[in-house]
């Protein structure tokens, strides 16, 4: 049998992948796409970002009929949580947005080959035992979860953040580790369902790694204000627990009581696929400004993937990064020879909040803090240049703080504390 070949071969069908396949295909290319999950969609459609939404949005319900219509003279009697029905409702959330995936690849002509990807020889990919090729390959194999040292995930009563989406069971009290995003989130989804939550975060503060002081105190505010309770500065001496965990020890030896541990300490790039095929890794796989890695057949695109930038290599985590460089990647493998130049935005829901951030924080070296009802927005500054806005259940300052980022512009730092109207600094 004649040995099937494509113009490009993307290796996962996150984001980043299927982006790349389905615009490559628009452009007229033969694409194929492999993936090993059952559906289409990776990490994000499946158990990350549109599974953790549809729970949020199933918990403020939740609380809302319990809590807040009493502030409207509405009393709900024998309020009761459904978790079987929830769960229900996230699936069909996801399928329906991994099935519109599905649609795009047959309305593209995108061929789904299912399985394992391995590269096994210059512009060859083994897929379930059959050798494919492809002028191009791109991998785009997103990110995986960084375990916590000395602690066994069994995704029952130790879980990532994947295994808390997929409870069956509502614990007495949770135990989140990690104040990052993903801790923060997965916080906030179980306090909305009454469970006592307190969440510990080994670094001296809660998002030491991503955020200022100034947007760190906005989420603690917020989180203390839902009945989280966040110890800072303390790491994790051990679980206890025979059977299931019953407590976490802290170093500085407090006990506290958890029937469930999430693990929510970050994410790291998935690079396996790329070391097996001798690629150059540096702060995941090393890509040029186009997206072509140290073999000039080979592309990367998403999580997995880090492109030069003005201080060094620069690797983003989000949605947004996935889809624009994969899009970028897929005009220059038909020579458009346009460097990925990111366009750095970020959400985050939680409880009732909203935190929205654009442009990329790194080397900030002043920020100018405007308050907003039930928030506020922190604006960084290097050197005197805007580079960067965090906001807090503030729309209007996240839009044209984007705006003037995209464009190039920056006012003075004084000019953005003392405007009375944002829209002045467009001007």
């Amino acid at each position: 049998m004649a040995e099937k070949s494509f113009d490009v071969i993307v290796i996962g069908a996150g984001p980043g992948g299927y982006v790349c396949a389905i615009r490559a295909a628009q452009l007229g290319l033969s694409v194929a796409c492999v993936e090993m999950r059952e559906t289409l969609g990776g990490t994000c459609l499946n158990v990350g970002c549109i599974p953790s939404k549809a729970l949020l949005q199933s918990s403020e319900k939740f609380a809302e009929v319990g809590h807040a219509l009493a502030d409207h003279g509405v009393k709900v009697e024998g309020v009761s949580l459904d978790l079987a029905r929830m769960q229900a409702r996230k699936g069909e959330v996801v399928k329906a947005n991994v099935d519109g995936v599905a649609f795009l690849f047959r309305k593209n002509k995108v061929t789904w080959l299912k399985g394992r990807g391995r590269i096994v020889a210059p512009g060859k990919v083994e897929v379930a035992g059959e050798t494919y090729a492809a002028k191009h390959i791109v991998i785009a194999t997103g990110s995986e979860s960084v375990p916590l040292p000395g602690v066994e995930v069994d995704e029952q009563a130790i879980v990532t953040s994947t295994g808390g989406l997929e409870l069956d069971r509502v614990p007495g009290h949770l135990v989140v580790i990690g104040g990052g995003y993903i801790g923060l989130e997965a916080a906030a989804v179980a306090r909305k369902l009454g469970l006592a939550v307190t969440l510990v975060e080994a670094a001296p503060r809660i998002l030491g790694r991503v955020a200022a002081p100034e947007t760190a105190e906005m989420i603690r505010a917020l989180h203390r204000a839902h009945g989280v309770e966040i110890v800072e500065g303390t790491g994790i001496a051990r679980i206890t627990g025979w059977d299931a965990a019953d407590g976490v020890e802290l170093t500085d030896g407090r006990r506290l009581p958890a029937d469930l541990v999430i693990c929510g300490i970050g994410i790291a790039p998935e690079t396996a696929l790329a070391e097996a095929a001798g690629l150059a890794i540096d702060n995941g796989i090393a890509t040029d400004a186009l997206g072509r890695t140290s073999d000039p057949a080979i592309w990367a695109a998403g999580d997995c993937a880090s492109f030069p930038a003005p201080d060094g290599r620069l690797r983003l985590e989000s949605v947004g990064n996935a889809i624009d460089m994969a899009e970028a990647v897929a005009a220059n493998m038909l020579g458009a020879d346009a460097p990925y130049v990111p366009k750095p935005w970020f959400w985050s829901d939680q409880f009732d909040a909203k935190l929205q951030i654009a442009g990329l924080n790194l080397g900030y070296d002043r920020v100018v803090t405007r308050p907003a009802a039930n928030g506020g927005s922190v604006w960084y500054f290097r050197g005197g240049r805007l580079i960067a806005v965090d906001a807090l259940n503030d729309a209007r300052a996240y839009m044209i703080g984007k705006r003037l980022i995209e464009a190039g512009r920056s006012p003075e730092p004084e000019a953005v504390a003392e405007a009375a109207e944002l829209k002045a600094l467009m001007a």
